[in-house]
């Protein structure tokens, strides 16, 4: 699982996000054949090199009535169990195509 420090200092984790590198459709793809192995350690990097589309998307929902810390931390588990689904169904899109509609989803029902 993808762990947010305490106390959560967002600008410190922007900082931190950015400096993960966004990966290749083939590196995603190598992922993946990874993750189908069975290798959890691989869903978490997917996820690891997408976490600033979460942020992206939880700014759409910061004004709902749930932290920004709560939203990030519903993305972020979102965002890995979407690298798992990913792998599952040999996706041939970019993982992010894929993972937006979930997460999204995600956060609709953190904030309903």
């Amino acid at each position: 699982m993808i762990e947010m420090k305490q106390p959560f200092d967002i600008d410190q984790y922007l900082i931190e996000i950015g400096r993960e590198e966004l990966l290749t459709l083939e590196q995603e793809q190598e992922l993946a054949e990874l993750i189908r192995q069975g290798d959890n350690s691989a869903a978490i990097s997917l996820a690891r090199a997408n976490l600033r589309f979460v942020v992206a998307l939880v700014r759409q929902y910061t004004d709902k009535g749930v932290s920004v810390e709560e939203l990030i931390a519903t993305g972020n588990k979102a965002l890995e169990q979407a690298a798992v689904r990913y792998a599952q169904e040999a996706s041939s899109e970019p993982f992010i195509k894929y993972a937006v509609p979930l997460v999204r989803e995600a956060l609709e029902v953190a904030i309903s």
